[in-house]
């Protein structure tokens, strides 16, 4: 389990590549469990870069917070971790680290707000190809299924509201087990 402090729904405010000014770059969301997470990110403009979604599981190593990648949307290894450097400005997570970008390494400082409404119920299931993961009213369920259908899904959802999608929307599962 991590610390209560990283459970909750995320939205990136900027990133911050190397040495090039922070922008939005996509429509960013993490919701975190206390274990469970799942991330997905949408372009800004309909067919722009950014698109992307992954989860797993989340370990706290002060000061880095490790993501390790069970599903990923960019096909990438299921051994791969992300791992960020994190603290506080303010309300504001803020995260350092590397990423590799065409052979090289690149430093990145992403920023990450807190949103509203991610008290109460956790709710963490994973299986093979599948992530639920809830806090609150925000809950992002990804579904990958590319080995036998060929299908990604992935929705975030707010209450009731698909806020972000790929793929066919995800109906919510039951919480019928796999509570926290």
């Amino acid at each position: 389990m991590i610390p209560e402090a990283f459970v909750g729904a995320w939205q990136r405010v900027s990133i911050a590549l190397g040495d090039e000014p922070a922008s939005a770059g996509a429509h960013v969301m993490w919701v975190q469990g206390w274990s469970a997470y799942a991330d997905i990110r949408v372009p800004l403009v309909a067919g722009g870069d950014g698109l992307d979604c992954f989860a797993g599981h989340t370990s706290w190593e002060p000061p880095c917070l490790r993501w390790g990648h069970d599903i990923d949307l960019a096909g990438g290894p299921a051994a791969v971790t992300d791992v960020g450097f994190v603290e506080w400005d303010g309300a504001d997570l803020i995260e350092r680290g590397t990423f590799v970008i065409d052979g090289a390494e690149v430093a990145y400082v992403e920023v990450w707000r807190k949103l509203p409404a991610t008290g109460g119920l956790v709710v963490e299931m994973t299986d093979d190809g599948f992530t639920h993961v809830q806090v609150g009213e925000h809950a992002l369920t990804i579904v990958d299924e590319r080995a036998t259908t060929g299908q990604f899904s992935a929705t975030y959802r707010q209450g009731d509201d698909i806020v972000l999608n790929i793929g066919d929307p995800v109906a919510v599962p039951s919480l019928s087990g796999g509570c926290r």
